[in-house]
């Protein structure tokens, strides 16, 4: 392997380990967001339900939140789980546009698995009978900061690193296939 080759795999290899630290940071802000996301978007559809949510006395009310902390305890763990495969965050097939977005939604496995939170989320709220014009929300990642960080940068860099590993991974090719084509001169030359 020669000296550019030896570079340019260096620098893949620094952007693969720049990318898997933010996805990593990513996930711990996700987990702490759809941990709180049940109880948020409860909160917000009892509010907005107006005189339709007056139905609930203290008990039932105190029943709704016990049941949306619960599904954050049990249905966040499993997301989590399926947030591990690093593979998810990295195929992406679609053209990455620029400026590069600071959300998530172009990575559509990913926002697949966090939408589970809205649509369990949903489904005990429907059950308590809140009417379905407040029940029409999704997963959005947090544009606040939790735990220091700062969601949309994270994501901004996850997009830009990621542009920048095909970039890389392109040129790796690039030099791989000149490589081959030097080696394979070389060798009828000396035959």
């Amino acid at each position: 392997m020669d000296t550019k080759n030896l570079e340019v795999n260096e620098r893949t290899q620094a952007i693969r380990t720049q990318l898997s630290q933010t996805i990593e940071r990513m996930r711990r802000v996700l987990e702490a967001d759809l941990r709180a996301f049940p109880s948020r978007e409860g909160k917000r559809c009892f509010v907005e339900a107006g005189d339709d949510a007056q139905h609930m006395d203290d008990e039932s009310l105190r029943s709704l939140k016990d049941e949306l902390a619960e599904l954050a305890s049990v249905h966040v763990d499993s997301i989590m789980a399926r947030l591990q495969d690093d593979n998810q965050w990295l195929n992406i097939d679609q053209e990455i546009p620029d400026p590069v977005p600071k959300t998530l939604v172009l990575n559509s496995t990913i926002m697949t698995i966090l939408e589970d939170i809205a649509r369990q989320t949903r489904a005990v709220l429907q059950a308590k009978d809140l009417p379905d014009d407040v029940l029409d929300f999704s997963y959005k990642t947090p544009t606040w900061f939790i735990d220091h960080e700062y969601m949309p940068g994270l994501i901004e860099q996850y997009w830009e690193l990621l542009v920048a590993l095909r970039e890389a991974n392109r040129e790796a090719r690039t030099e791989q296939a000149d490589q081959d084509t030097q080696d394979r001169t070389k060798r009828w030359d000396e035959i």
